[in-house]
């Protein structure tokens, strides 16, 4: 048997030649710049990047609705659907970025369906939905999925119209390159936040130590702006903003006696040009061009008194951000900024609603289209939420499209995102990749050592192993991990140098106890921890404090009056689960080679009774007050030397004498394995399983050595109640309808002809109603379609 981490190996090294081989440079290289292509290559492998992105049927709640979740699993390279992780870890986080609720969900082929329940207890505020795997883990937190959301808790008292107090801003200062150079001339742009990571406007001047006007400049949008600028030799320079009533003060950044700079233009429709300068004696440079941590160029060029320019095909660019990177004749980084391309290519959703108003309980008709650019048929899989706007929902959404090729490959929040995406004018764009997204270049940027592994799978548990007598990490110690039950799991491994032991589970899903322990016939000494899946890493960002308005106060009402009558009648519907399925109930070994119903037999009071007079199989010795099992090797026609591997209900037991003390009558069957069995470094010689009735234990004593904790599996889900009003008899049912979400459908699919037809009905609720629907097709291509209608 392959263990876990060989096989992580091979899909690591198979993810290297893949991605070097599709995603080989287009352009065209020369002899100066192959051996820079080499050593580039050598010290910064692709590394398997994977990303998250979660629909949510809305983003504002209240106590005791549920947050519908639809998770894409998508290849941060390629940014095409990726089946590789089976499990999503998902967390909500208050302001102070503290985890309150967390929940795993289960990914099947790169995609995966939630849901989250608003307990009565939480606090009103701002809130954050972020997602992750267990790979994901190993980068920084600031690339894991993250979503706001509103929360308001009706049960508690609300502080309306509080003031908000705003006591610290802040600008910063972006030289376009990375540096400020004496003499050469540099775009600088810049952008100016609150405390609370909100974007503002403001008018500003540029002064010198004399306080001369150098020059004066304001913020286009999102708080951002840039300007051109030359720095002169032995001048110091400050900025004076003007907020309204605030005025603020701020030094540039430092200037360099020597340097380079760049600066980055479209040449034409086609081209874009990069200008290279110094004030130092310099032969050539090189420029490196990566788009997805993949190298698409690696050009060089001589310097022409102290300049050159470099011309790239923005064809050849992916879609999305790429990095361009000066380096000088030493090959070290000199200058570095963002690209951003439009995406050509996006999946267009068609939606089509029968009528533009409708009546209260009346049945609404949907028809879904999608196509790519080209007018043809996209394999997509959608998702889907219906649900009404006012006050306190708005109609923003955060978009797959814009996630997957801007948000999602920068550090920090991106005010509007869509805005890069719908708007053609691209100063913008270029002021968000010189604030938000400038970055340092690296050697050896790409880590080869991993600390977490993909659940390739199912779920890892990791446990450390110490010794209990200097609270040292134990090496090379055999442990065991069960999860009890009818249909339970067992797995053992080896701890590593640092005292972790990594289990791999199959998929299960719900709450359980889990066992870990060691075999306590060799030694006692051990201590064990089961650690937390979740990560324990997080952004610098967080939500902002959450101010309530007086407007919101009838709104919030009547919304809370129709959540508590939702589930007050309908408590059974909102809290069905669908049906856990269970691919495999065989245990590990398979088909064993006996199997005894006891029930079958004439019932003996001891076990010593049972194994001796029905189990054939195995061989009974008593040797110095001790039992020993011994299974008959039907192969060579004798009895093996060692004890097999005993298990009751899942459970390993070392001790055979506390199995021979146990009742029979609490065991309905006998299963076992006579022959050799490897599971992963441990060979048993011979395999006996107990079965209780119940799967429980039945009473049987575990060994005070192990460790037993409840484990919340992968979660149940749960099935959308939506109602159906086909008569007029449901029609006129008196049970109140108060859905605020008319329909959430996670999982769309469509026919041969790209088209589905779908249908739900109104609840009692009149207003606007927003039906958003978006996700992603096989070949990569994201969108996503807003459609409004009336209900009167």
């Amino acid at each position: 048997m392959i263990d876990l981490k060989t096989k992580y190996s091979v899909l690591k090294i198979w993810m290297i030649i893949f991605y070097s081989i599709i995603l080989a440079p287009s352009f065209s290289q020369n002899e100066n710049t192959d051996l820079l292509y080499r050593e580039f290559k050598t010290a910064n492998p692709p590394t398997l990047q994977e990303k998250l992105f979660i629909q949510t049927d809305k983003t504002f709640y209240l106590p005791g609705e549920i947050i519908w979740l639809k998770i894409y699993e998508i290849d941060g390279i390629l940014n095409k659907p990726l089946p590789l992780s089976k499990v999503a870890y998902v967390e909500i986080l208050n302001q102070e970025n503290k985890p309150i609720l967390q929940v795993k969900i289960d990914l099947d082929n790169s995609m995966g369906k939630g849901s989250i329940l608003i307990p009565k207890n939480i606090e009103t505020g701002n809130y954050t939905l972020r997602a992750y795997t267990q790979w994901m883990k190993n980068f920084s937190a600031d690339f894991y999925f993250h979503q706001p959301l509103t929360i308001v808790n009706t049960w508690k008292p609300s502080n309306f119209d509080a003031i908000k107090k705003i006591s610290h801003f802040d600008i910063q200062f972006f030289p376009e390159g990375g540096d400020l150079v004496t003499g050469l001339t540099s775009k600088v742009a810049f952008k100016i936040t609150n405390e609370y990571n909100e974007s503002l406007n403001c008018k500003g001047v540029l002064l010198n130590q004399k306080k001369d006007t150098i020059l004066s400049f304001s913020t286009v949008q999102f708080g951002m702006g840039s300007f051109q600028f030359t720095p002169k030799k032995n001048d110091t320079y400050f900025a004076v903003i003007q907020l309204k009533d605030t005025i603020i003060t701020k030094k540039l950044p430092a200037i360099f006696s020597q340097g380079y700079v760049m600066q980055v233009a479209d040449a034409d429709t086609a081209h874009i040009k990069i200008a290279v300068r110094s004030n130092i004696n310099s032969k050539y440079v090189y420029l490196l061009v990566q788009s997805h941590q993949i190298l698409k160029s690696v050009q060089s060029n001589i310097f022409l008194n102290g300049e050159t320019n470099f011309l790239i095909n923005k064809e050849k660019l992916a879609d999305g951000i790429s990095t361009f990177t000066i380096l000088n004749s030493d090959k070290q980084p000199v200058c570095e900024r963002l690209y951003f391309k439009r995406p050509v290519n996006s999946l267009r959703i068609q939606v089509i609603t029968d009528k533009k108003s409708y009546t209260t309980r009346s049945n609404v008709n949907v028809e879904l289209s999608t196509m790519n650019n080209k007018n043809k048929i996209a394999d997509a899989n959608l998702s889907l939420s219906v649900f009404q706007i006012n006050t306190l929902q708005s109609p923003e959404y955060q978009d797959i499209l814009s996630y997957v090729y801007l948000s999602s490959e920068l550090k920090g929040k991106i005010e509007s995102p869509a805005y890069y995406f719908n708007n053609p004018s691209n100063e913008v764009a270029e002021n968000l990749m010189l604030t938000q997204g400038w970055r340092r270049f690296k050697w050896n940027a790409s880590s080869s050592v991993f600390n977490f592994i993909s659940e390739l799978e199912g779920m890892i548990i990791k446990v450390k192993i110490l010794d209990k007598r200097n609270n040292l990490p134990a090496k090379n110690i055999m442990s065991y991990l069960s999860i009890p039950g009818k249909n339970y799991q067992f797995a053992n491994a080896v701890s590593d140098s640092s005292g972790n032991v990594i289990f791999n589970v199959n998929k299960f899903y719900g709450h359980h106890s889990i066992v870990v322990q060691t075999n306590n016939q060799i030694d006692s000494n051990y201590r064990i921890d089961i650690e937390t899946p979740f990560s324990d890493q997080y952004a610098k960002n967080s939500s902002s404090p959450f101010y309530l308005s007086t407007k919101w106060k009838d709104d919030l009402l009547q919304r809370s009056i129709n959540v508590q009558v939702d589930n007050a009648f309908k408590t059974d519907e909102k809290h069905a689960f669908l049906p856990t399925e269970i691919n495999d109930t065989l245990p590990f070994y398979g088909i064993p080679d006996k199997k005894y119903y006891l029930d079958d037999y004439t019932r003996f009071l001891t076990m010593e009774e049972v194994m001796r007079e029905y189990v054939s199989d195995v061989m009974v010795r008593l040797q110095s007050g001790n039992f020993n099992f011994k299974v008959w090797n039907e192969k060579f026609n004798s009895y093996f030397d060692d004890n097999p591997l005993v298990l009751i209900d899942g459970i390993p037991v070392f001790n055979i004498n506390k199995i021979v003390a146990f009742d029979p009558l609490k065991v309905k069957k006998i299963e076992v394995v006579a022959k050799k069995y490897y599971l992963s470094s441990l060979l048993n010689e011979g395999i006996i399983t107990y079965s209780t009735y119940n799967g429980d234990l039945a009473g049987f004593e575990l060994d005070p050595n192990s460790i037993v904790v409840e484990y919340e599996g992968l979660q149940k889900q749960r099935e959308f109640y939506a109602p159906v009003y086909a008569t007029t008899e449901d029609k006129e049912n008196r049970l109140p309808d108060c859905r605020n979400v008319l329909i959430w459908k996670p999982d769309i699919t469509f026919d041969a002809n790209g088209k589905t037809k779908l249908n739900f009905y109104s609840s009692d609720l009149k207003g606007t109603f927003m039906l958003l629907v978006q996700g992603i097709s096989k070949d990569g291509l994201c969108g996503s379609a807003l459609q409004s209608f009336e209900v009167k």
